[in-house]
């Protein structure tokens, strides 16, 4: 089965704050400065948006086939 990889960079913006992220609308995690997280995701189509605080990122959409998904929180881009 794929992975979600979700990942968030060491950087100087927002180092103590936790990026919440949402999976299809639905909670899965918080990610905090320079940690990268693992979950097993079904194929198909799917989305995955990240939110700091009371700012909200854009709802990226993506489809997984047979490869695992890597999502940056903070550039807000998926790639396979």
């Amino acid at each position: 089965m794929p992975s979600l990889i979700i990942y968030r960079d060491s950087s100087g913006a927002d180092t103590l704050r936790t990026y919440s992220v949402f999976l299809d609308g639905h909670k899965i995690a918080e990610v905090r400065d320079g940690e990268r997280l693992t979950f097993p995701i079904a194929d198909g189509e799917h989305t995955v948006q990240a939110s700091i605080a009371w700012a909200k990122c854009k709802v990226v959409k993506f489809v997984v086939s047979d490869r695992d998904v890597i999502f940056n929180v903070e550039k807000q881009h998926v790639r396979h």
